[in-house]
Formats: C-alpha cells, structure tokens, sequence
C-alpha cells in the first residue's frame, strides 16, 4: 500500500465517520436533565454544591445553561458528574449518554 492509497483510504473513514455521526440532542437533553434534577429535589446552587463535595468541578450556571439548550457540544465528562451527583447508576448514564449522543 502507498501513501496515496492509505490517504484515500482514510479519508473515506473519516467521511464515513461524519454521515453517519448522530447529532446531540441538546433539546431533549436538558428537558431530561432539568426534570431530573427537579425530581431529586435540588435546585441548581444545590447540585454545583453536592457535585462539588463528590469531587466534580462544574457550575450551577453551567447545569443551568445545559438545561436551557446554550451548549450544542456539551463536555462529555462534565456531563458524567452531573449525572453522578444526580445519583445515576453506571447503567443509566450510559443510557442517556447513548440516548442523546453524547
């Protein structure tokens, strides 16, 4: 194989990669996050708070701008803190990180 052919090969991967790449759902997700942190009884301040004693480094304001659509590419591990300070299993934050293509 030569150069050009490894070249051409990877390209088409990475067009592959980009047709078939789902889109965040940045909507649903902050309708199910802000749901699920009114269902735990926190408010925003509460939820940086208790992350914050877990060991997670986020915001109120940045949960708040998740639940409100403002991040189309939310940071996938911050969104992982969240759910744990949410109390999610391992199980259930893969669900949803699958369900909203994160």
């Amino acid at each position: 194989m030569n150069l050009q052919d490894l070249f051409n090969m990877i390209k088409a991967f990475v067009l592959n990669f980009i047709n078939n790449r789902q889109e965040f759902n940045i909507e649903g997700f902050g309708e199910y996050l802000s749901d699920l942190r009114k269902s735990s009884g926190l408010s925003l301040r509460e939820v940086e708070k208790k992350g914050r004693k877990l060991g997670h480094d986020f915001s109120y304001n940045y949960v708040h701008k998740l639940e409100h659509a403002k991040y189309p590419h939310p940071d996938k591990d911050v969104v992982i803190s969240i759910l744990k300070t949410l109390e999610l299993s391992e199980k259930e934050i893969k669900r949803v990180l699958k369900k909203f293509h994160i």
